[in-house]
């Protein structure tokens, strides 16, 4: 949301609750992962309403860690996850394979952000 700790914990509480739904409705184990997507950007969005916490009431050792937290969701957990995600579901054999070398390539951003 990037504006105001109370749009990151509405966004983070709604998308939570839409990540639970998701992942008690999907019967598929191959789509679970892609189902717990909303959870975890849920959740990243609720440490974004914790940063924006942390400005106002002045508590710098809790804003590093919440930011370092935040940095690993948004600079490593999507790039390496959302292909895992979606290679998993997808049967037909070359786009398998594309997915594959973008989760690749995921990986190698992710460790060096």
């Amino acid at each position: 949301m990037c504006f105001s700790a109370t749009a990151s914990f509405i966004a983070g509480t709604a998308l939570s609750v839409t990540g639970i739904a998701t992942l008690t409705i999907t019967k598929s184990g191959k789509d679970r992962p892609f189902a717990i997507i909303p959870l975890l950007f849920g959740i990243q969005q609720l440490t974004e309403g914790v940063i924006w916490l942390s400005f106002s009431h002045d508590l710098p050792m809790l804003r590093q860690v919440i930011t370092y937290l935040y940095s690993l969701f948004s600079h490593v957990l999507w790039p390496v996850y959302l292909p895992f995600a979606v290679g998993v579901m997808e049967t037909v054999q070359w786009r398998k394979k594309t997915i594959l070398v973008l989760g690749l390539a995921g990986i190698a951003i992710g460790l060096y952000l």
